[in-house]
Formats: structure tokens, C-alpha cells, sequence
């Protein structure tokens, strides 16, 4: 797997932010925050490169820093794990099966490539979320034991109920001791 790192330009926009990337002219994020803008920047650059992998186009080269500084406007520069630039291939195939392929490509508004790479990438078992076995199914193994563990039937997560409803009763307890010790006296009772 490899990284890569397009420069955008933020800038202030009503509440937020807006981040427009340079080497993508279409390519437009806005957010809240700067985290939530650098999420949003990730989501929407991996969108568009899968997207230009789909219809077999190639990938910009990133700007480097001497376009990206161009001007007086901040830059971020919005990092993301691809598994590499598309490569043209000649593969041999059957016939009957390359048809078969284009029809299911064409039926999902696919290229023959980005359906190829799908059906592949489907089939490896280091794909994240393939669930072939791979690393994808170990982090939900682990999330399932979280859960089991820490979650809020787990005998943690009772406890944790039980010990919070024990507090917020004796908080009520003493909350009320204490307005009824600053309760005014009335003048009769006060001798």
C-alpha cells in the first residue's frame, strides 16, 4: 500500500471551512473544523480517485509545494493509503468470459478494468472489509470481543450502570440535604 498526499486550499467560508483541491478542479470540501475538513478531504479524494480508476483514467501527479504555495492562501496537504496508480495490463482471457465481464460491467455503469479491479480486489484476502479472512475480519473479531467485553451487557457495563445509577441516587440524596439545610427558617419557628 502507498500514500498519497494532494495539496488544497482552505479558506473561510460562513461557519467553516473549504478546502479546494489543486490538482482536481471539480474537487470541493466543506466542514466545520479543521479535523472534520481533513476527514471530509480524505472521503472525497479517495471517492475521486476511485472513481477516475472505475472510468480507467489516470491519476494527476500531486502539485508540488512551489504550485501549492502559489499566492497568500493556506494549503493543507490531504494524505491517503491507495493501493497504487493504475497500470495498464494486457491480461489473456477466454472469450465467452470477457463478454461475460463486459455485460456485468456495463449492467453496474462500469469500465472493463474498474470491474475487473472490484472482482479482484473482492478476492484478495488482504483487502480490508473482504471477508475472505483478512485483516478486515480480524478488526471485526477484536470489535466483537470489545464489545463483549466492555459493552453494556457485558458485566463491566452493568457494573458501570449499576455504580452510575448508585451515584446519581446519592447525589440526589445530598442535593437535597443541602437545599433543605439553606431552606429559610420562617419568622415563627426562627425563636
Amino acid at each position: 500500500m502507498a500514500s498519497m498526499i494532494y495539496p488544497a486550499h482552505v479558506r473561510q467560508s460562513g461557519d467553516g471551512l473549504t478546502a479546494e483541491f489543486i490538482d482536481f478542479a471539480d474537487l470541493k470540501v466543506q466542514a466545520g473544523s479543521i479535523p472534520g475538513l481533513l476527514r471530509t478531504a480524505r472521503h472525497a479524494l479517495s471517492e475521486k480517485l476511485r472513481a477516475l480508476e472505475a472510468a480507467d483514467a489516470e491519476w494527476p501527479a500531486p502539485s508540488g509545494i512551489d504550485v501549492a504555495l502559489e499566492g497568500a492562501v493556506p494549503v493543507v496537504w490531504i494524505d491517503i493509503d491507495v493501493e497504487d496508480a493504475p497500470v495498464r495490463v494486457t491480461i489473456s482471457v477466454g472469450e465467452r468470459l470477457l463478454k461475460q465481464i463486459d455485460e456485468a460491467a456495463g449492467a453496474r455503469g462500469m469500465t472493463r478494468s474498474g470491474f475487473i479491479a472490484v472482482a479482484c480486489r473482492s478476492l484478495l484476502p488482504s483487502t480490508v472489509g473482504s471477508g475472505t479472512g483478512g485483516f478486515g475480519d480480524e478488526v471485526s473479531g477484536i470489535g466483537r470481543k470489545v464489545e463483549e467485553a466492555l459493552g453494556p451487557d457485558s458485566t463491566i457495563g452493568r457494573a458501570l450502570a449499576d455504580l452510575d445509577a448508585r451515584m446519581r441516587d446519592g447525589f440526589r440524596h445530598v442535593a437535597a440535604e443541602v437545599r433543605e439545610a439553606f431552606r429559610p427558617v420562617p419568622d415563627d419557628e426562627a425563636s
